[in-house]
């Protein structure tokens, strides 16, 4: 990496000016529109609308009246309706992105567009597959600490959510290096593995912007999640993704490892401005990678002090550093830890083992 103080405050935007952004914006026919999600955190989602032979969406948001009401509304102010959007691009298949996507394709006749990886997360789910996916998150969550409760508790909010989004049921695929021409933006897409094994970022070269997902963030630490399910919905992309299959029942799924790769991609490129899944465009990528790399090494730092301690499970090291921790947030906070353990056991600075059918971190003693 460059250092940090030649990597700040090259590009266009010297500040976070937001009259000035929307401008650049508008002069390329780009438009952010921000609708509410139902959630603590975050609380809003960024659709973003690109005019060319009709309308381009990317992520179009969560399912819900008032999505569709600002999503009608910010198309209608541009001049356009509904029925002429003709693109819809998802940069990962979580229902906050896709959800309503189903909505505005059977309005428009839409194509809908998402990686590989994350193509099965986006279509209905059989009965059989809902189980096998229950089952093994059941084993996993029960390894990492979690007891019975807390993980029907788990299923139970995870039963709610999934009727939000609609399944999609007509999609086609994006794949790394594909070129999107339309109106005034080229759009390279770029698979960048982390948040999710399918994120797919969408790079315009030529006028120096990034529409970033989930993968960058203004204000939130993404959390590259393990995303357990993949070995039965999308097997296919298991070796490729870097699954290690242990002796131990407990499968290194080295998301973090993948998320700190993929990050150093975007540090690489020349940017004006990343347009992000959630919160305010961000003007300066290589500042907030900095400051990215500076968050998860504290947060290993934290877990390795504490093993000085004695052995701990994923869920006592998330007591340890959330200690107020909703039943929501749970299964970020164990993704959290596995994710930056994975890192240091990568690094030989952690052993994990099995006892009484569950996962303990220990210290690995200094050579």
């Amino acid at each position: 990496m460059k250092s940090e103080a030649s990597a700040a405050g090259t590009g266009r935007f010297a500040l976070s000016r937001e009259t000035e952004i929307s401008e650049f914006l508008r002069s390329l026919g780009v438009y952010r529109l921000s609708t509410i999600l139902p959630y603590p955190s975050p609380n809003q989602v960024n659709s973003y609308l690109v005019e060319g032979d009709g309308l381009l969406i990317i992520d179009p948001g969560f399912n819900s009246d008032d999505t569709w009401a600002e999503l009608e509304g910010a198309i209608l102010r541009l001049g356009y309706s509904l029925s002429d959007v003709g693109r819809i691009y998802l940069t990962h298949g979580h229902l906050d992105h896709y959800g309503i996507a189903r909505r505005v394709q059977d309005l428009s006749g839409a194509k809908v567009f998402i990686h590989p990886a994350d193509y099965h997360k986006v279509l209905p789910a059989s009965e059989e597959n809902e189980t096998r996916v229950r089952e093994i998150y059941r084993d996993y969550l029960g390894k990492a600490g979690l007891s019975n409760e807390m993980i029907e508790n788990l299923f139970q909010m995870s039963q709610v959510m999934k009727y939000h989004p609609l399944p999609l049921e007509r999609v086609e695929t994006v794949e790394e290096g594909d070129r999107i021409e339309w109106g005034k933006v080229s759009l390279e897409v770029i698979n960048l593995p982390g948040h999710t094994r399918g994120m797919a970022n969408y790079y315009d070269s030529r006028n120096r912007i990034l529409f970033s997902g989930d993968h960058l963030l203004s204000e939130i630490s993404p959390n590259a999640l393990p995303e357990i399910e993949a070995e039965i919905l999308s097997p296919l992309n298991s070796e490729a993704f870097g699954v290690d299959k242990s002796q131990d029942g407990f499968p290194r799924f080295r998301s973090l490892i993948q998320y700190l790769s993929s990050i150093q991609r975007v540090f690489e490129l020349d940017l004006d401005l990343v347009l992000p899944g959630h919160g305010e465009p961000i003007v300066d990528h290589r500042k907030l990678i900095f400051e990215l790399i500076r968050f998860y090494q504290d947060r290993q730092s934290q877990i390795l002090d504490f093993l000085d301690q004695g052995e701990y499970s994923p869920l006592q090291i998330v007591e340890k550093l959330f200690p107020n921790i909703s039943s929501f947030e749970i299964l970020l906070a164990v993704s959290e830890v596995v994710g930056n353990a994975e890192v240091l056991e990568e690094q030989g600075k952690l052993l994990r083992l099995i006892k009484d059918e569950r996962i303990y971190y220990r210290r690995r003693p200094s050579s």
